[in-house]
């Protein structure tokens, strides 16, 4: 692993293409050739790669590029406010909440900031990060399957506290505005 400055960290996993297409236990994972075995907890988990970022990019189009960047909004708030969910959970609750919320708008004709996205994603988060999450059609473990359902109920309360404060900001602007969205996110850049 290598640390930077800020918190920065970046880690090293070795990875092996996929070509069994299934675990050691017999249970089937296909398609054989695609995604990577990678090591978890002392065990080689699926990890599919290329399939989730390529699923995230269909579902950032659809939303009319909005997913991408609340995903990066929504991780500067969880190294601020949330640090212990994992970076892929977030995405993935991102990747099925998203897309929703902004066909919900456009249902209604009813224009949508990343304020009130980003409230809305705290609002349904609140719910959503009870249930294990997946994207669809991915052969990607469940990597948040190791959250404890009380650590799942943390969470929840954070975001519904989250959700309650964004509310409250959601008309700010200027000055008033930064900072009290500067409490959600954080600094806009590390220092260093």
């Amino acid at each position: 692993m290598l640390e930077y400055s800020d918190n920065i960290t970046v880690e090293l996993i070795p990875a092996y293409v996929d070509q069994i297409g299934e675990y050691s236990d017999g249970t089937q994972i296909p398609p054989k050739g695609r995604g990577y075995w990678i090591p978890r907890n002392n065990k080689w988990i699926i990890a599919d790669y290329d399939y989730d970022a390529e699923y995230v990019t269909k579902q950032n189009k659809l939303c009319d590029e909005m997913l991408v960047p609340a995903i990066k909004m929504l991780k500067s708030a969880k190294r601020h406010l949330f640090s212990g969910m994992k970076s892929y959970h977030l995405e993935v609750l991102t990747s099925s909440l998203v897309p929703a919320i902004v066909e919900y708008f456009q249902q209604r004709n009813q224009s949508i900031s990343y304020p009130s996205l980003i409230y809305s994603f705290f609002l349904c988060a609140k719910d959503n990060v009870l249930a294990f999450k997946k994207l669809p059609g991915s052969k990607s473990s469940i990597l948040d399957a190791d959250l404890t359902q009380d650590r799942r109920r943390e969470l929840a309360d954070i975001f519904l506290k989250i959700a309650a404060y964004c509310e409250k900001i959601l008309n700010l602007d200027g000055k008033e505005g930064i900072e009290a969205w500067q409490k959600v996110f954080g600094e806009p850049f590390p220092k260093g």
